[in-house]
């Protein structure tokens, strides 16, 4: 998906004001899961009490269905359907186009983003990823701020960038598959004043400090073979993109500044198995909380993990065995949502519930 920079605001015009005419923000709602996507199956059923137009936008959009050209054509009109073509978001395939991703609409922004796994049109290797926990952690920061300088890391669809007022907000991302996605992302919603870098983390960023730092990293174990996407990479106990960004964190932030980093991970009954990691390698400059969002027991977790790794070609024997030795180098009775706030301060260190809701 590339494209030059001209095409790339071309397209995303095109998509904003696609989603503007089919009055896509006044659907915007979390799927049967508390996901960002629609259920395929209910974006059909509302395709087909919608006006012709509306309904060929959900339809392609939404439900990620493949339309034949000529119905596009003369609906949307041809020279928009060409722009689209041009950067990559509509491909050809059984007898029609459809849109490599989906549209995600929440809180009046829309992202483009890979559609999740067990959609029809799920794709292994396809990014950006956005989830159910792209939408709770996004309304802690939804018009947070002003802020002089924000940074968003492992920006993926872009989202967490979008959300924090700020005069100024660079996002970073590793995977190289993300950033056209996250450009045409950052043009759909007329943001050309974010700045997108790409690297590992805080290196595009080198002796710059912000107000506001922000990242949902990977934070699912990797798999035999590393047999998960980078978007879902974190390392053998899937703490460890999250553990570099808050030891990186205090050399970043200006006076008064603050980190807030979103997590998941498998621990004890009280803590996730990260807490003991970042309490000993702490600041004694910041003060660090774990902010615990909610606490379960982890077999649905780990379930859902192995059948991951199985999705990505993992045998199911090996899948398991790989699970074992995990478990055996930490805490995994529970399954913790988490985030990490980060202040200057003493060096204190805890651990947290946030409040109800």
């Amino acid at each position: 998906m590339k494209a030059d920079a001209d095409v790339v605001t071309e397209a995303g015009g095109v998509v904003r004001r696609l989603a503007d005419a089919a009055n896509l923000a006044l659907l915007q709602r979390p799927g049967p899961t508390g996901g960002p996507f629609w259920d395929p199956r209910a974006a059909m059923q509302l395709a087909a009490s919608a006006p012709a137009f509306d309904a060929l936008v959900i339809r392609l959009l939404l439900a990620g269905r493949t339309e034949r050209r000529d119905a596009l054509e003369r609906l949307l009109g041809p020279q928009d359907i060409a722009t689209l073509e041009a950067a990559g978001l509509l491909v050809a395939g059984d007898g029609g186009l459809a849109s490599r991703l989906l549209l995600a609409s929440f809180l009046n922004r829309h992202v483009l983003a890979a559609p999740p796994h067990g959609h029809p049109r799920f794709q292994r290797d396809l990014a950006p990823y956005c989830g159910p926990e792209s939408l709770w952690y996004g309304r802690m920061l939804s018009g947070r701020g002003p802020f002089r300088r924000h940074l968003d890391l492992c920006t993926g669809s872009t989202l967490m960038a979008l959300l924090p007022q700020a005069a100024e907000t660079v996002a970073v991302d590793l995977d190289p598959t993300v950033i056209p996605v996250a450009r045409l992302n950052l043009a759909i919603n007329g943001r050309s004043d974010i700045a997108l870098r790409f690297g590992d983390l805080y290196a595009p960023v080198a002796g710059e400090r912000f107000d506001f730092i922000t990242a949902n990293p990977p934070f699912l174990p990797q798999g035999p073979d590393e047999a998960l996407p980078l978007c879902g990479a974190g390392g053998h106990d899937g703490g460890i993109v999250a553990e570099r960004i808050l030891a990186g964190a205090p050399a970043h932030l200006r006076e008064r500044g603050e980190a807030l980093i979103y997590c998941e991970g498998f621990g004890g009954p009280a803590a996730p198995a990260l807490a003991e990691r970042v309490a000993a390698a702490r600041s004694p400059d910041f003060d660090t909380v774990c902010w615990i969002g909610s606490t379960a027991n982890s077999d649905r977790a780990i379930f859902g993990l192995v059948a991951l790794w199985q999705a990505a070609g993992v045998a199911e024997e090996q899948a398991w065995q790989h699970w074992a030795e995990i478990a055996a180098t930490m805490p995994a009775s529970h399954y913790h949502t988490m985030v990490w706030q980060l202040r200057p301060g003493r060096g204190t260190f805890s651990v947290r519930q946030l409040g109800p809701g």
